[in-house]
Order: structure tokens, then C-alpha cells, then sequence
């Protein structure tokens, strides 16, 4: 029940999305947690955007992306270049607020039914955000 660009969704279509992303980032959550990541938060709002999961493991804090796709190849690409800057300006402005003293890493999990996530790290892709990684 996915739309395409432009496409006008329905009120049961918004929420059967909305659910379907609540869950994978439910999931997501999980499967950080059980590699050794600590969520600190979900759903972080910034005054330049949002960040699906932010976690932390020693002095890395990791901001994550979540997608769910019915098929794991449609999960590979995912991220769009605008999306790619939302995330990084976020992070930006939370590095100068709450988490100064901390290297800063990217990634996006991949939520497909009835198989493991799949974490891609983007810091390669994100190495020029210019102190920010």
C-alpha cells in the first residue's frame, strides 16, 4: 500500500503506513540494541528535521534512517540525496547542542518481512560533512 511520487494518499492509507513505519523502527530499534547500540532516542526532532533512531555505543553516536520494503532489493538505494542532507543537518544541529563530545556515524536499516535487518553504514558517502563524521 505504497504510493508513488506525487500520489494523494488516503486517511487509511497515512495510517497503515504510519503503523508499518512505527513497527520498523520498533524492530530496528531491537536489533540495535542487540549489537551492542543504546537508543537514546526515537523520532528525533530537530529544528532542521527528523531522525528516525539515535543511538550510542561507547563515544559513537549513530543516526539512524528506517526503511521498510516488501523486497530487499528495493532497499539498496534507498536514500535519496535530499534525505541524505536532511539527516546530516540534523545531526549537525544536535552535535552543537547535545552530543558535542561525540564522532558522529550514519546509517540506514532496511526492514524486509520475514528476514534479519539490513544496516548499511553511509560514513563512507558522508565523510565531507565536515566534522560531523
Amino acid at each position: 500500500m505504497t504510493a508513488t511520487r506525487g500520489k494523494k494518499l488516503s486517511t487509511k492509507e497515512r495510517r497503515y503506513n504510519h503503523k508499518i513505519g512505527k513497527n520498523a523502527e520498533r524492530i530496528a530499534a531491537w536489533w540495535l540494541r542487540l549489537h551492542g547500540w543504546r537508543i537514546l532516542e526515537q523520532r528525533c526532532q530537530t529544528g532542521r528535521g527528523e531522525i528516525d533512531l539515535l543511538a550510542r555505543r561507547r563515544r559513537a553516536i549513530l543516526a539512524v534512517e528506517v526503511k521498510f520494503r516488501s523486497h530487499l532489493e528495493h532497499g539498496v538505494d534507498l536514500i535519496s540525496k535530499y534525505q541524505k542532507k536532511r539527516i546530516i543537518e540534523a545531526a549537525r544541529f544536535l552535535s552543537m547542542t547535545r552530543y558535542r563530545d561525540h564522532e558522529w556515524r550514519f546509517a540506514f536499516v532496511v526492514i524486509t518481512p520475514r528476514q534479519w535487518p539490513r544496516c548499511v553504514f553511509l560514513d563512507h558517502e558522508l565523510a565531507d560533512t565536515k566534522g560531523i563524521v
